[in-house]
């Protein structure tokens, strides 16, 4: 959420900040989160984004990213769908996966990984490895724990750890009463 220097509350649409914010923040990454309706601009709802039109809420995209959404003349919840989204609007069937298009290079087909290998992948065992896919099930870790829950898992129960020993030093100590 964004506030103009000087402004009580947040960013105005109609300020001369909150105008500059419309045709520049993009290029800094930023894009508006909720723009107005663009079939009807002074209702304040906007059923694309299903929400209301709120001229200080940006999300950081990367300028890249922002770029593009900003090229494409969609809101951002429109260029997620229509560019990342594997169900088709309409039906609702899944969208069809790319195939691989086939290259002139002569280099060996790929082979599973040994992570693959180690955790059990379909992929490897149905020999369907490709680059870009995905060769670890879903959790990727020992266990099938994604790394991410292990590390926090880990960083948890080491806190626990040094409470208690710091208990244990004070009780030495005699500063804890039992």
């Amino acid at each position: 959420d964004f506030m103009a220097s000087g402004a009580n509350g947040m960013l105005s649409g109609e300020s001369t900040t909150g105008k500059w914010m419309t045709r520049n923040a993009w290029k800094y990454g930023w894009v508006l989160s909720y723009p107005r309706s663009k079939t009807d601009p002074a209702h304040l709802w906007n059923e694309t984004v299903c929400f209301r039109y709120e001229p200080w809420h940006y999300r950081y995209l990367g300028r890249e990213t922002a770029a593009k959404v900003h090229e494409s003349g969609l809101t951002v919840r429109e260029y997620l769908w229509a560019n990342f989204t594997m169900v088709d609007a309409t039906t609702g069937e899944p969208n069809p996966s790319p195939s691989p298009s086939p290259s002139a290079s002569s280099a060996a087909s790929p082979t599973a990984t040994l992570s693959a290998i180690a955790f059990g992948s379909p992929a490897a065992s149905a020999g369907s490895a490709r680059p870009g896919s995905a060769t670890q099930p879903a959790g990727g870790g020992p266990f099938g724990l994604d790394p991410t829950v292990i590390a926090g898992l880990v960083l948890v129960l080491t806190s626990i750890g040094l409470v208690l020993l710091s208990i244990g030093v004070l009780r030495l100590r005699g500063n804890v009463r039992h």
